[in-house]
């Protein structure tokens, strides 16, 4: 009797196991395989399968060189890979179109999706749920959505798509949770590898392990998580060509863990790039273009860490913000070594950049910007070069080195008098330096500029221990209102040398010397102009318009105070 029931006891015990493991869905009941090509539910194309198509718990192999249609949705299987030679399709569905198919995995699966080997041709939508497991996605093709979703990794080593409709996906889609790596082989700036004509949205963080090339397309580029080198890459590159009007959107920091060694965007002029992140560092090369700065944290780095190659940054087109009034956007751009191209203008929308600061030992290139506006400052720390005419709009602007005009004029728009507007170097070009606005402009070295020097409204000063700061200019004109204070920073002395005027309405505060070839000539036909002294050596003009009694209407007038 006892024995009896302790039997009994076993036998049950053994059978609660079994209905517990099947239940729970780990046990891995066949190792399907297939033995020639045909459709996912055909029963006869399966060897090692019990007889059926795949079920809970099983795992599969596609041979070579057997091709398997996809037209059901898969059993939750413990994995699926795809033999070098094999191949997996996508077959059309037409009732319920918009559902397509799935691949599933069951939540303990042992073995990834590996599709690596395979390039699929999307016929209808499709569906990879991989749980917790891996999903290895080799090429893909066909105009229809393809849907990732994996708590692990999800790793591209197969070529998205091709330049036509008919052969590149229509949506590209991965969930929240995992990693999606870039490990697509042989992309490059002009040889694309990813090529979606609609959405293309991660909602993971992502890695790039080899170029990642992203050609055309209509619908949005987003970036929900993070993206860095992948840790086991030597170098990388993301590139984004004739991407037309879409949005590229970065929504979390580039760079900040591994930087990438090149961001760029070309050939997208329509296109429009939205920062709502803090930083973007790549190793060489950022050029960006259409950027819109929409920073939850008000201040947006980046950054360039290269300390060898001559790899400019460059932004075209424009690049403004989105931020709110109270709480406008700060850029900073930092380039180790390399030169900063700004072909955009910066801050032109009625939400203009708080500050903008460029740090690089190299030239910030002006090549085809035309305003930069800011809300607080500006901060130039190398040397600039203008390619066009500039205008400069902030309370505050700095220049740390020389500037080269290069025959464009350079004016600036600041009303800052704490003496934080200053240019640090040298001036030098054959354009003008035109000054408006109520602030101050200081000057601290001797500038060799040919153009003109127009003070509109505000002051000049001179910082340094010398008589003549502009030795070369043409005239130096001052608007009613306007002080020039540009004598030697002790004796106040100032030469107006052969063939250099100094004309106006304004004030010249100093001792104003006009040597040989200089000219002193009062209004702007006519008017007058205000000296605190003046010396008129021989051979030097005073040129006064006279036409009647009016003293600033018929007649120019000299006043000496």
């Amino acid at each position: 009797m006892y024995i009896k029931m302790f039997t009994k006891k076993v036998i049950l015990s053994v059978g609660l196991l079994f209905m517990v493991q099947v239940l729970a869905g780990v046990a891995a009941a066949n190792a399907c395989e297939t033995k020639f090509s045909g459709q996912w539910n055909n029963n006869g194309i399966w060897d090692n399968c019990g007889g059926t198509i795949p079920q809970l718990g099983d795992t599969v192999l596609i041979k070579s060189p057997h091709v398997v249609e996809l037209n059901v949705d898969t059993a939750e299987l413990d994995g699926l890979t795809v033999e070098i030679g094999g191949d997996l399709n996508v077959a059309q569905r037409l009732s319920n179109p918009q559902l397509g198919y799935s691949i599933n995995l069951h939540s303990t699966a042992t073995q990834k999706i590996d599709l690596s080997n395979a390039l699929i041709n999307l016929s209808a939508h499709l569906t990879i749920n991989a749980k917790g497991q891996d999903i290895w996605l080799g090429g893909v093709m066909g105009p229809f959505d393809i849907h990732l979703n994996s708590n692990a990794e999800t790793r591209l080593m197969g070529k998205i798509g091709e330049k036509d409709n008919l052969n590149s996906p229509t949506a590209f889609i991965t969930d929240a949770t995992g990693t999606t790596v870039f490990d697509i082989p042989d992309g490059l700036q002009n040889a694309p590898n990813f090529i979606v004509y609609g959405n293309r949205i991660f909602n993971d963080d992502v890695l790039i392990a080899q170029h990642a090339s992203f050609f055309g397309g209509l619908g949005p580029i987003t970036f929900i998580g993070t993206i860095n080198l992948d840790p086991f890459s030597g170098l990388a590159d993301l590139y984004f060509n004739q991407i037309g009007s879409s949005i590229l959107q970065f929504n979390k920091n580039v760079g900040e863990v591994k930087e990438l060694r090149n961001i760029q965007v070309f050939n997208s002029n329509n296109a429009t790039i939205e920062m709502n992140l803090s930083k973007m560092i790549a190793e060489q090369r950022i050029s960006l273009r259409n950027v819109l700065l929409n920073s939850p944290t008000y201040t947006v780095l980046i950054e360039s860490t290269t300390t060898g190659a001559n790899r400019p940054m460059g932004f075209r087109n424009y690049l403004r913000t989105a931020a709110t009034a109270a709480n406008p956007n700060k850029l900073i751009i930092n380039s180790a070594v390399n030169d900063v191209l700004l072909f955009s203008s910066i801050g032109d929308n009625n939400q203009p950049l708080s500050s903008l600061i460029i740090n690089t030992t190299g030239t910030i290139k002006l090549n085809g910007t035309s305003v930069i506006t800011t809300t607080v400052s500006q901060d130039y720390t190398g040397d600039v070069l203008l390619a066009t005419d500039v205008v400069l709009n902030s309370p505050e602007v700095t220049f740390q080195n020389n500037i080269d005009t290069a025959g464009f004029d350079l004016t600036l728009n600041t009303t800052d008098t704490s003496g934080a507007t200053k240019i640090e170097g040298v001036l030098s070009g054959s354009g003008d330096l035109i000054k408006n606005g109520v602030g101050n402009l200081g000057f601290y070295s001797i500038n060799s500029l040919t153009g003109n020097v127009v003070l509109n409204e505000g002051q000049l000063n001179n910082q340094v221990a010398s008589d003549s700061i502009f030795p070369n200019i043409a005239q130096l004109s001052l608007a009613a209102g306007a002080t020039a204070t540009l004598g030697h920073s002790s004796t106040s002395d100032y030469v107006l040398g052969n063939n250099q005027s100094l004309l106006g309405n304004g004030l010249f505060a100093g001792n104003l010397i006009a040597n040989s070839g200089g000219t002193v000539a009062p209004g702007l036909s006519p008017g007058t102009l205000s000296v605190d002294q003046i010396n008129m050596n021989t051979g030097s003009i005073l040129s006064i318009e006279l036409n009647g009694t009016v003293v600033n209407t018929s007649y120019d007038q000299l006043l000496l105070d």
